[in-house]
């Protein structure tokens, strides 16, 4: 005998799915946990169509929107592993979010989570990259969808830049990515964490940017991250905010000062005594 046409879950009523609907963005509310919906952006406009990736990304909104953990045991992945790269973090977790909840919390500007984009949750490590977003995890009970489900890594950062106006989000970035320690010479002000400094007779024609990650005045030490450009010594480096200027009298740039582990002055040393950086054909046997 046919399935009666009467009793079809396609023909309730509207009423019926928005008490479901709402039942289910309750019980993400009273079970699961705050995070941001962080939406990766093009910094350069310049889109690798071929591979969908952006050669470099920023992150400048935060929406703020609440998850539940699906699995609260632990991380799935394959968890820390050594390899010839080093440690790497393969901490993997799904996430579970409302369609409805999501479209408003983003004020409807994106049509659903996409893959690139980040999740901050306060656990430790607490940023992730969207792997893969799953929108019919579901039936269609009464005829229509009410999750997500999202299944995200731990966020491996590459230099992007972070700037959402949320202090937690925000500093995952002065304190993971490529930092330099500037050490200053005669100047005068003071420089603010997270302005645009620079070197060159104007902004608009400057040589050197970076941003202001922190800076001691008592010991003349600014530290700078996303630099883009080259710095020379004894050119004075200016606070775009702050209109603090001070000469620069050296810096490391092998020296990452948020890593301890980074083996560059090592490997450049050993490059010197190997390579003759001097001929123009170091690997030819024949004259240049």
């Amino acid at each position: 005998m046919p399935v009666s046409p009467y009793f079809q879950d396609t023909e309730f009523g509207s009423q019926e799915a928005s008490l479901v609907e709402d039942m289910v963005i309750e019980a993400i509310q009273v079970t699961g946990r705050n995070a941001y919906y962080i939406p990766r952006e093009s910094a350069t406009g310049a889109i690798d169509h071929l591979f969908g990736e952006d050669n470099l990304s920023k992150f400048s909104n935060a929406f703020l929107i609440e998850v539940y953990v699906d699995r609260v045991e632990g991380f799935d992945g394959q968890g820390e592993l050594l390899s010839k790269f080093g440690l790497q973090l393969n901490n993997q977790m799904d996430l579970v979010m409302s369609i409805r909840r999501f479209k408003d919390a983003t004020d409807y500007q994106y049509e659903r989570p996409r893959e690139g984009d980040l999740i901050y949750l306060d656990l430790k490590p607490g940023l992730f990259e969207i792997k893969y977003v799953e929108d019919k995890s579901d039936f269609y009970q009464l005829g229509k969808l009410y999750t997500y489900k999202l299944r995200v890594e731990l966020f491996r950062y590459g230099n992007e830049t972070i700037d959402t106006g949320v202090e937690p989000i925000d500093d995952i970035e002065a304190n993971v990515g490529y930092k330099l320690a500037f050490t200053m010479g005669t100047g005068t002000g003071n420089y603010q964490a997270g302005e645009l400094v620079y070197q060159g007779p104007a902004f608009a024609t400057a040589t050197g940017v970076a941003e202001v990650a922190s800076w001691d005045h008592p010991s003349k030490i600014l530290n700078v991250i996303n630099i883009a450009g080259d710095f020379v010594a004894n050119t004075n480096i200016v606070g775009v905010l702050s209109a603090a200027s001070y000469s620069l009298t050296s810096y490391d740039d092998l020296t990452d000062q948020n890593s301890g582990m980074n083996a560059n002055r090592t490997i450049q040393d050993e490059a010197n005594s190997t390579i003759d950086f001097s001929e123009s054909n170091p690997f030819s046997e024949s004259t240049p």
